[in-house]
């Protein structure tokens, strides 16, 4: 039986969906962690500053035209440097109260409010970007849940009666098992749209991804004139030569050109990649679950960004903090002797995670199918060491001992699913 089930069966619904326990249970050193890692994240994201004089196209709270009217004033003022600067002193100083836990009702809500007026802002253009939602979301998630928890803990203040165990100020379950929840729902709802979008046909259109390849390649290379993204397989020629688009004639990326060539073997590798979104809210169930999901969410990604050079790098950061967690099991291990990796499983974690990252050095360079899998291995390890570009020298080790914690995490995974089979009886005992 899952954690999240025996939980419910044994402690209740409220303390499942609250407080946790067993492999459900974050406590207040990993509720840091969490904060702090997603602080950085959140930190990250307000770098990217639109700084638009216009809404052409209102969306979201910028269609609230109720709002801006009371107020006096809309989300173009935010493109004003001097009131952005504003802002960012006051975001800055309630995710410094975030971190800490400290005043959370005020300070998760004064972050929330800024992220999601700047994204709106960017979002009224009239070409909607998807790689903020996910943090928008999950502050936004956090808030509401800061605030019941609030609310909860001033009326037993007032009632002078004790605080129930999954409302307990160390307990950070909420915080984990509730973004949890909300990142899985952007990636179903990412499933749904597929299937309006597609008639019910996505799975079946899905070799014809092949031509976004091309598209967004296409698009990159006009960005930049970066001759890397017109590289591949020469276009078939045409057959009355034109002048005027023949010069658009790029080569056609070697990914697009298998995919177009091999359409069944293409259904199921999509068809994997929609499975794994539908099925995300899983996760919820405990943190073994999470992270197995969470490593295939990062892959998946990692996956799109190497076919198609289409990233978001904030998403990868927030499925990585929440879901794989490597400071959660790290605390796991070190807190519950069921969960202490032997000297044994260690050993084997550590030598295959040195093997993978030597290996992935050593074909860095390579744009081959074996170094992207390569790549691949070592995604999760080094999600927060790109988000700041560390040097080889910091970057390497770190990405080596999360690989090892990763590893060993799923050997004792692998363990705690495969069935203990019982000690034989001595000879001549009968059961």
């Amino acid at each position: 039986m899952t954690s999240l089930l025996n939980d419910i069966r044994t402690q209740g619904v409220k303390t499942a969906l609250l407080g946790g326990t067993t492999l459900r249970h974050a406590g207040r050193l990993e509720g840091f962690f969490l904060r702090l890692l997603f602080a950085i994240v959140v930190y990250i994201s307000l770098q990217s500053y639109p700084a638009y004089q216009t809404l052409l196209k209102p969306v979201g709270i910028a269609a609230w035209p109720g709002l801006w009217q009371w107020l006096g004033w809309d989300l173009t003022r935010l493109a004003d440097p001097v009131f952005w600067d504003l802002c960012l002193r006051w975001a800055y100083a309630a995710l410094g109260f975030y971190v800490i836990g400290f005043g959370l009702p005020v300070a998760l809500p004064v972050v929330t409010l800024i992220h999601i007026a700047i994204r709106t802002l960017n979002n009224s253009q009239g070409a909607a970007h998807h790689g903020f939602q996910m943090v928008s979301l999950a502050l936004l998630a956090q808030t509401l849940v800061v605030w019941f928890l609030a609310a909860v803990r001033t009326r037993a203040f007032l009632a002078k009666r004790p605080l129930p165990p999954w409302a307990a100020s160390g307990n950070w379950t909420w915080l984990w098992m509730y973004t949890i929840a909300v990142i899985a729902a952007t990636y179903v709802t990412s499933v749904c749209t597929k299937l309006e979008k597609s008639g019910g046909q996505w799975l079946l259109n899905s070799p014809y991804v092949a031509g976004q390849i091309v598209k967004t390649h296409r698009q990159n290379y006009y960005n930049d004139l970066d001759p890397r993204f017109i590289q591949g397989q020469p276009p078939a020629a045409s057959p009355v030569p034109d002048p005027a688009t023949d010069r658009y004639r790029h080569p056609i990326p070697v990914q697009a050109d298998w995919l177009a060539r091999h359409p069944a073997i293409a259904r199921v590798i999509f068809g994997a990649g929609f499975l794994l979104e539908l099925f995300t809210l899983l996760a919820v169930f405990d943190r073994r679950a999470a992270l197995l999901i969470g490593l295939g969410l990062v892959s998946l990604h990692g996956s799109i960004g190497w076919l198609m050079e289409l990233t978001f790098p904030l998403n990868e950061r927030t499925v990585g903090v929440f879901y794989v967690n490597a400071a959660g099991w790290l605390i796991l291990m070190i807190k519950d002797p069921a969960w202490r990796p032997s000297g044994k499983i260690l050993t084997v974690s550590f030598l295959t995670a040195a093997a993978l990252l030597g290996a992935h050095l050593a074909t860095a360079t390579a744009d081959t199918l074996a170094a992207h899998f390569l790549d691949l291995s070592q995604h999760p390890a080094s999600l927060i060491p790109d988000l700041f570009n560390w040097p080889a020298a910091l970057k390497w080790p770190w990405v080596l001992a999360t690989q090892t914690i990763l590893l060993s995490a799923l050997i004792l995974i692998g363990k705690s699913l495969w069935p203990q089979r019982s000690p034989a009886p001595p000879p001549g005992e009968v059961r």
